[in-house]
């Protein structure tokens, strides 16, 4: 006879934490089952001087090293693509919509430390997410790897996002993978687990953009996304003009398990002296395509007015 799976334990225990909740105020156990009350937990040597599992915490909860640093992960989602960067230097970075990939989704976790090295002369080292190794426990197995979600100017705080396999477990951690003590892991949420054990899978089925549109003015681009896959969930794109060097906006919206949903956006480029032509770019990180807009009516580079038809 196979043991319950852990959506028939959720219900059956549910009741049984109502009738505890207030009774006891402590923030989990200790990996021999002890309840903890300590609210800054600290590290414990241990005895032949490799790292040990480390304390368990929920989220939101600050771990204390021995020599004074902090870190602390709250703040956790389930995608199956963020916006990540890629960072030339600390001044240039280009923004980019990451997929997972299929059979994958990231788990993403805010991320502040306190007292930890910073880059070379105390600048951040912006490639790098943060400099801590985290990881992702779940089902068994560890996933590593972070990568930076969106633009964060702080040296101390960061948003990562980790990529792990679609798998129904039990529970799953963000583990601070350290060499040099103790481990601690902040429990992701139920709700979070249950998103692991799912996953949508979009597909772009058509977008549109007009063929020409007038110098100066707006206009509108269409996508039709379909969700094949197992959960409701966001759909991400960078979708708009692309320009030399400046940045391409996101857009995002939910589209739930087996359905379809078309979404307008308002498209307003920068136009320059001369412009005859605008490259529109939608790119969900599995799916990328442009096309071209011509332009008329506008002034050309001598200053003269372009004909419109």
């Amino acid at each position: 006879m196979s043991p319950p799976s852990r959506r028939t334990l959720l219900s059956a225990v549910g009741a049984g934490l109502a009738a505890t909740a207030g009774c006891l105020d402590t923030l989990g156990t200790t990996d021999d089952g002890t309840p903890r009350t300590d609210r800054s937990p600290r590290d414990s040597p241990t005895p032949d001087g490799t790292p040990d599992a480390g304390p368990s915490l929920a989220l939101g909860e600050t771990y204390e090293t021995d020599d004074g640093r902090t870190i602390r992960v709250d703040d956790a989602a389930v995608h199956p693509s963020v916006v990540s960067v890629d960072y030339v230097s600390s001044t240039h970075y280009y923004e980019r919509v990451a997929a997972a990939g299929a059979g994958q989704q990231y788990v993403v976790v805010s991320v502040t430390t306190e007292g930890f090295d910073l880059g070379a002369d105390g600048r951040k080292q912006y490639d790098d997410p943060i400099d801590v190794p985290l990881s992702v426990a779940v089902g068994g197995d560890r996933h590593d790897g972070p990568i930076p979600v969106g633009r964060d100017d702080s040296a101390d705080r960061d948003r990562v996002a980790i990529a792990v396999p679609v798998v129904d477990a039990d529970d799953a951690a963000v583990v601070w993978a350290r060499e040099d003590g103790p481990r601690p892991r902040w429990r992701l949420p139920d709700a979070a687990v249950e998103r692991l054990a799912a996953a949508p899978a979009f597909e772009v089925e058509s977008w549109s953009v007009p063929e020409s549109v007038e110098y100066g003015t707006a206009f509108d681009a269409s996508v039709t996304v379909a969700n094949h896959g197992g959960r409701d969930g966001r759909f991400l794109a960078t979708l708009g003009v692309k320009q030399g060097s400046l940045g391409v906006p996101e857009a995002a919206w939910q589209v739930a398990a087996g359905e379809t949903r078309t979404v307008t956006r308002t498209i307003e480029p920068h136009y320059y002296e001369g412009s005859e032509t605008v490259r529109v770019v939608v790119d969900s990180g599995g799916f990328r395509e442009d096309a071209t807009v011509e332009v008329t009516g506008g002034p050309t580079e001598t200053g003269t007015a372009r004909p419109t038809g």
